[in-house]
């Protein structure tokens, strides 16, 4: 089975050491997990310039998924990575399974940050960023509210944080694409910031989401780590165990109709089954048939399988990226123009080739053992 494969995107003023907690319980529960920094934040904060905007950081993503051939992703966004989160599943819906809201905003498509928070928040803003004489903008909320926790330790978190580029609060998600996940959202309801009531209502009363709470201060990242994993994992998980089971569907429904198109004998239908670069070994004699002659030989009649019986059941099968492998049993009855007939019972290795959205045979090999 595929590793499962989390994405964990920060909130504003933050870092990908935000998610380090929470990252490392998910690991040791066997989670492929990313938790990247955007840009101009914390280690990348040289990176920040009056053009950064939400389609940077949203690009930053994205780059993670394509980079790493990501697939069936687990993303997540807290707080403003919310919104980011909503744009790189519109950039990539080939590659995000689920998409998971942890306490953050839900844009639609041309909304920015400042649309959803109001006119008040972008003059503030721009005033407080000015008065900082610069184009980011210094945190704010209190850490002591925000993380539940006393002043000292709410100091030394604050510490860590990093003015954040205003530009992305104000420019508008990019969210034209289709999208195709799952979407689940996490509320936290301790001390709740008003903001994120519309979103969380939204999913509470909509069949299209699930739909957690947590008795958690906003920044349940820190505050609950081990609870924010547990749902995580058990989201990531139960997602690579339904799409394994469907992977697993899929190459045995391409390895069963390969043989009903021998039985049919019908080339139109075993051309589409066979991969462009298809060939059948003989183990025993050593001969390999290539895909135009074996074709031809099946549409000819020159051998008619009457019959082919197989075990899904028992059947192994390894899918690895776009490569797969079906090792089974078979038995046949073989049928021969002078009237003659075979029953031969086989092990089989087939190997299939991902081939947009289903599977193609690309080498078959038998040896007969009884």
């Amino acid at each position: 089975m595929a590793a499962s494969v989390c994405v964990l995107v920060h909130g504003g003023w933050h870092g990908g050491w935000h998610w380090d907690d929470v990252a490392t319980r998910l690991r040791a529960s066997g989670v492929r997990v990313f938790a990247p920094t955007l840009r101009g934040l914390a280690e990348r904060a040289a990176e920040a310039s009056e053009s950064t905007c939400l389609a940077d950081h949203v690009a930053d993503v994205v780059r993670v998924l394509d980079d790493n051939d990501l697939r069936d992703v687990v993303l997540v966004g807290h707080s403003y990575g919310g919104a980011v989160v909503t744009g790189a599943a519109h950039r990539r819906p080939d590659r995000v399974a689920q998409l998971v809201y942890l306490d953050a905003f839900v844009p639609e498509h041309g909304q920015s940050l400042a649309d959803l928070l109001g006119p008040q928040f972008a003059a503030n803003a721009r005033e407080r960023a000015r008065a900082a004489g610069t184009y980011l903008l210094p945190p704010a909320f209190a850490m002591a509210g925000v993380l539940g926790v006393g002043p000292a330790e709410a100091a030394a978190h604050e510490a860590r944080l990093s003015p954040h580029p205003l530009g992305t609060m104000l420019d508008p998600v990019d969210a034209s694409g289709a999208l195709a996940a799952e979407r689940t959202y996490i509320r936290c309801t301790r001390n709740p910031l008003g903001m994120f009531d519309v979103f969380a209502r939204r999913a509470r009363e909509s069949k299209d989401w699930r739909y957690y709470e947590l008795p958690s201060p906003h920044d349940a990242v820190y505050a609950m780590p081990a609870v924010v994993a547990g749902i995580l994992e058990h989201l990531a998980c139960g997602k690579t165990r339904a799409s394994a089971a469907a992977e697993r569907g899929a190459v045995l429904a391409a390895d069963r109709a390969f043989f009903d198109a021998l039985i049919a004998g019908d080339a139109a239908a075993l051309d589409r089954a066979l991969a462009p670069s298809f060939a059948i070994v003989d183990v025993a004699a050593g001969g390999v048939t290539e895909r135009a002659e074996f074709v031809a030989m099946v549409g000819s009649g020159g051998v008619r399988f009457a019959a082919i019986e197989t075990d899904p059941a028992t059947a192994r099968v390894r899918i690895h990226g776009v490569t797969a492998t079906v090792i089974g049993r078979t038995a046949m009855r073989l049928q021969f123009p002078d009237g003659a007939a075979l029953d031969v019972q086989s092990r089989y290795t087939h190997v299939f080739e991902r081939a947009g959205d289903g599977w193609q045979l690309a080498s078959a090999q038998g040896t007969q053992i009884r």
